[in-house]
């Protein structure tokens, strides 16, 4: 009879959670919103023990893994990016201020050691913007890539990049998706 009774209660919480969840998500479609799955909230809420379920219930309702692929590569390539974006997801940025877009998205799934982890290729290209170098002050304008020391840009490129991919491993997240690795190549 416990038993039965835990069941039914663990029902009743699983349905009355999602149901919630739907309801939130429903609300910022009818906003015009991009439903997007939220961990610090499912946190704050105290939840935490629930987010598999509540992960499972997102990715049914945004229409599949697939699905949720092709949004997140849409979301990706339509917009433009800055710095300012990349700070609100808690990555430094140090002297950078740019502007970028992802051109040409992908995610496939790699098969290497048998572990069939997600992965995304994109090309990127910096459509304004600069650094200031800590070392001398100078600003180096990074829409202007031929007139940068090869050994300065391949510093500056390495770190633009591992910014770029933290940033989209950490937007990939709110899209019920974990990257395992991210390519980026210059447009």
């Amino acid at each position: 009879m416990r038993n039965l009774i835990r069941h039914i209660l663990k029902e009743t919480t699983e349905d009355l959670l999602k149901k919630y969840w739907v309801n939130k998500w429903d609300k910022e479609k009818s906003k015009g919103d991009l439903p997007r799955f939220n961990y610090d909230l499912i946190k704050k809420l105290g939840l935490k023990g629930k987010w598999e379920k509540i992960l499972d219930d997102y990715i049914e309702y945004m229409g599949g893994p697939e699905e949720i692929k092709n949004i997140y590569t849409n979301f990706l390539s339509s917009k433009e990016f800055t710095t300012e974006d990349i700070n609100d997801k808690g990555i430094a940025t140090g002297g950078y201020d740019f502007s970028f877009r992802i051109i040409n998205p992908r995610v496939t799934q790699t098969t290497m050691l048998g572990n069939g982890e997600p992965e995304l290729y994109f090309d990127l290209l910096i459509t304004d913007g600069y650094v200031t170098l800590m070392t001398t002050g100078e600003k180096i304008d990074l829409t202007d890539i031929e007139s940068i020391d090869e050994h300065l840009w391949w510093e500056l490129s390495n770190e633009i990049k591992d910014m770029i991919s933290d940033f989209t491993k950490e937007i990939s997240g709110t899209f019920g998706n974990q990257l395992w690795d991210v390519i980026v190549d210059w447009a």
